[in-house]
This record gives structure tokens, sequence and C-alpha cells, in this order.
């Protein structure tokens, strides 16, 4: 009997703990717990309106990318959106896309007559990415920032998915598209996501500004001018003017990269500044260079699809740019290795990557200053203005995780241990009765026995 039931007990035991280490691998998957999820899914947007702006709080996810919310539709369906100030058109997925689940696109937006939607009757259209392509129809609709007041909600085109190929995982409904200006091909006449705002008086200011956080979700983006909360006391901005009024993307003069002792030159680079790239990227030229430099400060660094990965625990150096401003003046900006490396499930991760064409100013850029997009910054220029953030690498959420981790693999390993003592207690204690029992018994036969020879010696 106390075999089985110690059997019963250990069965139960090692059901739970393997319950709990499968709890453990899904949070070091990614996955957040329900309250976790609900507590950052209640700031919706965050739709801060005020009478100059409008403000968009970001999620961050993993340091990777940064995701806000917005409202589309007269039902106002809630919708979770990249702000991409690399690419031009804002799209979601539609109801009839058989392909957009598969690319993490999850929630899919119906276009019918009575939600606000119509479609214009253009053709399809298909917008290339660096990994893949998505084809869709133009549509009008209702769109909002905020889901409690309607006041802020405006008519505007955007692109409905129908297919999607070969696209990275986006996690993600959608994308606006923030860049500089609108690709001539497209079939519209739209203007720039930003300028259509301020056309339809939405904002006061004809710019959009970007704080980048390590916290899960301090992390905004402003529409209208500029959270001078989010900038570090006594830094103020700087601004670079944009090359070309011809120009797609949001560009700046970068001058040189400083790795080391070793400065270059890469004016004749194009470097653009874009919300919707994780990393720092370079091109091809540039990219070598700062390779070669990595294999000489960095051990055990490895090249992988999307980064270098190395080994912890060593100190890694600052990567500097200089960039001249609309005034003529050059400026130093600094990337301390804190900003452009994470850890990520025990793996020390580099985030700097090769892109074919440009230069990329990424997220590890603007976490370390704010962006501020403007368009008209002073005779008929257009410029971005970069000033010192007050983000701090010791905000890292993700440290939190790990701590969290560890916590909770100690606590594990705790519950472990006390199941197994309880456990020995248990058949400790079966086995002690199990023996007074058998001693019980011998003690009763022996009695018994004693008792049937006196009766028989009293007999004779």
């Amino acid at each position: 009997m106390n075999k089985v039931i110690c059997l019963i007990l250990l069965i139960f035991a090692c059901n739970q703990v393997s319950y709990a280490l499968i709890k453990v691998d899904m949070i070091r998957g990614g996955y957040q717990s329900q309250q976790k999820q609900e507590r950052f899914l209640s700031l919706d947007a965050r739709g801060l309106a005020s009478e100059n702006n409008k403000v968009v709080s970001l999620e961050n996810y993993f340091q990777m990318k940064y995701f806000g919310y917005i409202y589309v539709g007269q039902n106002q369906q809630k919708m979770k959106m990249l702000f991409d100030s690399g690419s031009d058109t804002m799209w979601v997925g539609s109801k009839t896309c058989n392909t957009c689940r598969d690319s993490g696109i999850n929630t899919l937006y119906d276009c019918i007559e009575q939600n606000g939607c119509k479609y214009t009757g253009k053709p399809i259209e298909t917008i290339n990415y660096s990994k893949g392509q998505v084809d869709g129809y133009l549509a009008s609709t209702v769109v909002n920032f905020n889901n409690q007041n309607s006041a802020s909600s405006f008519d505007f085109n955007l692109l409905l998915i129908t297919n999607v190929k070969n696209l990275e995982s986006y996690d993600a409904d959608g994308i606006i598209g923030l860049s500089y200006s609108v690709n001539y091909r497209r079939q519209d006449s739209r203007n720039p996501f930003v300028k259509e705002l301020f056309q339809r008086k939405i904002i006061k200011d004809e710019s959009f500004s970007i704080y980048l956080g390590f916290k899960k979700d301090d992390s905004e983006i402003t529409f209208g001018g500029i959270n001078q909360d989010k900038v570090n006391p006594g830094s103020n901005f700087i601004y670079y003017l944009v090359p070309s009024l011809q120009a797609q993307f949001w560009e700046v003069k970068v001058q040189g990269l400083i790795l080391g002792s070793q400065t270059y030159d890469i004016s004749t680079s194009t470097t653009i500044v874009d919300s919707g790239t994780s990393v720092l990227c370079f091109e091809n030229s540039v990219f070598d260079k700062v390779q070669d430099f990595l294999q000489q400060n960095v051990n055990g660094l490895q090249r992988k699809d999307l980064y270098f990965t190395y080994k912890c625990g060593q100190s890694l150096p600052t990567i500097y740019f200089t960039i001249i401003s609309a005034e003529g003046k050059k400026y130093k900006y600094s990337i301390e290795p804190e900003y452009y490396t994470i850890k990520l499930n025990g793996e020390c991760i580099i985030l700097i990557d090769l892109c074919k064409y440009n230069n990329i100013l990424g997220e590890v850029f603007m976490r370390k200053y704010v962006t501020n997009f403007k368009y008209n910054y002073k005779d008929n220029s257009d410029a971005v203005g970069f000033a010192l953030s007050i983000a701090d690498p010791k905000d890292n959420y993700m440290n939190d995780s790990d701590s969290q981790q560890y916590t909770l693999y100690f606590i594990l390993g705790g519950v472990g241990v006390a199941v197994i003592i309880l456990i020995a207690v248990i058949i400790y204690y079966f086995r002690r009765k199990k023996i007074k029992q058998n001693m019980l018994k011998q003690n009763n036969s022996l009695y018994q026995k004693n008792n049937d020879n006196t009766d028989i010696s009293s007999k004779s």
C-alpha cells in the first residue's frame, strides 16, 4: 500500500514540476503572462489627444520592434501597427487574405460600406520589401488614434492586403508608412501620412517625433510636435537637412564613421533614419569595415542572418557617427554597446546588419536620441533633428525578465527539493508504521503462544 501511495505522490509531483517547466519554456520563448498581456493591451493606443498633437504609446518587443494601436472603420476595430519612417504606405490585412496569418497578421479588416469603407476601384498594388512583398487593393476608410474621441477621426486611403509572400513575421496587423515622400509610382496622389494630418488640421505642426525607451511601455510617437519630457535635460535638438526634395526617405548627410582610432569617410553613401529597422545597417563597402573592426575587437564573433552573436561578458567598443548640421557644423553621435547589443534567450547579440543600398540609423540609434522628423524646418527645407534621450539601458525590461526567469528557476528548484523531502518523509512514515504493525503482530503472536503453553502445563 505504501508503495502505491508513494508512486501516486511521485507522479503528482513530477506532473507539477513538468507543468512549471513548460511555463518557464513559454516565458523564455517570448510569451507573456496573461496579466502582463492585459496590462499592456489596456493601454490601447492611448491617443493622448491634445490641442496640438496626437500621441500613440508604443509597446517594446524585445528591443527589436515597437508597436502602437489605431482604430479603423466606423466600428473602431483595434489594429496593432508598426510605425515605419522607412516606407510610404499604410496597410492592414484584409478579411479576404488567406496568407496573412502566416506572417503574424492576425487581426483582419472587413471592408464593407456599413463600416465606412469603400474600394477606390484602382487595380491591385504591390509593395516590395527587402524581404518579401504584399499585394492589395486601395480603399478609403475611417482611421482614429483614439477610440474615445471621434473628433480625431479622419478618412484615409490605405491598402487592404489580400496576399503576403515571403514576408518576415511582423507580429502586427499592419504598417503606417511615415517616409519623407510617397513613391511617384503609386496609383493615387496621396500625400505622406503626416502631411495629410497637417492639411486636415488634425495636427498643428507638420512633424512627428519618436521616443524609443528600454522599458516595456514607455515609448511613444508624437504627431504634431515633440514631448520634451522624453528629452534629456540640457539637451537641444540639432537639425540636419534632408539633402534632396526628390528624396523618398528621411536622409541625413553622415560624413564619418569612427571605429576605434580609425575614421572612415562615408559621405558618398546614403544614410536614412528608419524606425522600421531594428539595427544599425550598413551598405556593402561600409559593412566590410565594420565587420573587420568587430572581428578584431570582439571575442567569439559569429555572423548570423540578421545580426552578430558574441561571447557574453566582455566589453565592446563605442561606435561614433559625425553628421553635418543644417548650420554647417559637425556633431559627433556616440552609440555605446549597451544600445547596440541585447541578450535574448541566453545569447548575446550585436544589432548590426548588412544593407544592400543604404546605411540605416535604425531603432538602435533612436533609443539613444529622440528623433524629430520635420517638414518646413527652415526656408522651405525639411530636416531631421536629434536630441539626447532620457532612455536608460539600466531600465531594460529584458534584464528584469532574466531576473524573473532565474528567480522562477530558483523557486522551482526549491519546490522540487521540498517535494522530494516530502516524499521521503511520507515513505519514512509509512515504513515506520509498517514496522510497528509487524512488531505488534509478532508480540501478539508470541503472547498467544505463551498463553497456550501455560494452559498445557497446568493441565498436566
